[in-house]
């Protein structure tokens, strides 16, 4: 009974506090479904990867969701990815095998969804947890451990091009057929590391990015700009490729950032998680230089996201939640947000601020570490005798602005 009264809490407040752009989408099946993917495509077409081999889909953006289940098979499905309206690809396996829950599944459709056709591609345990699609349309995909796939489309089979070792994967994007990433947990000197290796020849071989150590999550926008969240509270921008990461909005107050997603060079998303339990997603329509609050939900965590268009987008949460965002972006420029003076620069004890716009000023290393917070209004004087001369970065309110030198 406290279960029950827990979920029917969770999604009451879910509901309550919900962004105006954002409904939450009735649900009356009474079938078991874990969510763990979304794909969203026009016209209300969605495909939910679930646990126990079963896949949903809906026709009518989750108002009506029905399962499909390829018979004898109980594995665990989680990356969906459509190329085109016709061509989709669901992986998924086990982690504890048996004869009705096999590793390294890969669930294919060349129908739109219609059937999907079942095949092992992989013998390593686990699952096929991350598939990724190049601007050509080539798709790979990658298991928790093991190999790395291209999808062949001339013989229809996944070719293996190389084998990752001593480690797990976390994370995989291709941004074309040359240029790609995977993020991985392993051990350096006894410590669990997260790292961030690059390949330039189509997944032949890989080098770690040492700028990205310590990686959370990653997500690109084209070959030189990306974002990634490498220490609590920042996000982190390139501009080269992943060679060299600054830092370029802080969301504060312990936040998690678990996940990073565009949809195009402007438009994406963050999901913000503070210790609280409160889950917010952040949504930016410059390229990630500013971002706004668009949905905020207590007690029931952001699972994943897909979006149909700039404005369009299909959210899910734990408890089987689905939510619709559909309408005018709620992302604004603060009016004089941009008119922030620092003088002098370099400095050496005292810094001169001038802001038409109240709020923290943060000075940060380039490390990311937070050095200095303090709040303005107007015209202020930062100490800094207490700062090492080198090279900050300073913010208003989360947003980097520019760079800070202090002399000796």
């Amino acid at each position: 009974m406290k279960k029950i009264l827990t979920l029917i809490f969770g999604l009451l407040s879910a509901h309550l506090i919900a962004q105006n752009n954002w409904a939450l989408v009735p649900d009356t099946s009474t079938q078991f479904k874990n969510y763990h993917g979304i794909y969203a495509r026009s016209n209300g077409r969605l495909t939910l990867s679930s646990e126990r081999g079963l896949l949903f889909q809906s026709n009518n953006g989750g108002n009506t969701i029905t399962p499909y289940q390829i018979p004898g098979n109980f594995s665990i499905y989680t990356p969906i990815l459509f190329t085109d309206d016709l061509h989709g690809f669901v992986g998924g396996g086990c982690w504890f095998t048996t004869p009705e829950c096999i590793a390294g599944v890969m669930l294919t459709t060349t129908n739109g969804g219609a059937n999907w056709q079942l095949e092992q591609i992989s013998e390593d345990i686990g699952l096929l947890s991350f598939i990724s699609a190049t601007n050509t349309g080539t798709v790979f995909t990658l298991g928790d451990y093991g190999a790395l796939f291209q999808f062949n489309t001339t013989t229809s089979q996944w070719d293996s091009i190389y084998q990752f070792a001593d480690g797990v994967n976390t994370g995989l994007q291709f941004l074309t057929d040359e240029v790609g990433y995977v993020m991985r947990s392993t051990h350096i000197n006894g410590q669990q590391k997260f790292i961030l290796l690059k390949s330039t020849d189509g997944g032949t071989t890989w080098f770690e990015l040492d700028s990205a150590r310590g990686i959370a999550n990653f997500n690109f926008i084209n070959e030189n700009k990306g974002f990634a969240a490498i220490t609590l509270d920042t996000l982190f921008r390139t501009l080269d490729g992943g060679e060299t990461f600054q830092p370029g909005f802080v969301f504060g107050d312990n936040a998690v950032i678990s996940k990073i997603k565009f949809f195009d060079d402007e438009v994406g998303y963050a999901f913000v998680g503070f210790p609280n339990q409160h889950h917010v997603v952040y949504r930016t329509e410059n390229g990630g230089e500013t971002w706004g609050l668009d949905f905020e939900i207590d007690s029931v965590y952001l699972q994943d996201i897909s979006m149909v268009s700039r404005e369009e987008a299909y959210l899910i949460c734990s408890f089987n939640t689905i939510y619709h965002r559909k309408g005018i972006s709620a992302v604004g420029e603060p009016e004089g947000f941009l008119k922030v003076k620092i003088w002098p620069n370099p400095a050496q004890d005292v810094l001169n601020v001038e802001s038409e716009m109240a709020g923290t000023f943060t000075l940060f290393a380039t490390d990311g570490r937070t050095v200095l917070s303090q709040y303005i209004s107007g015209n202020a004087q930062i100490n800094c005798t207490d700062l090492s001369p080198g090279l900050y970065f300073y913010a208003l309110n989360g947003r980097i602005l520019g760079r800070l030198s202090l002399i000796p």
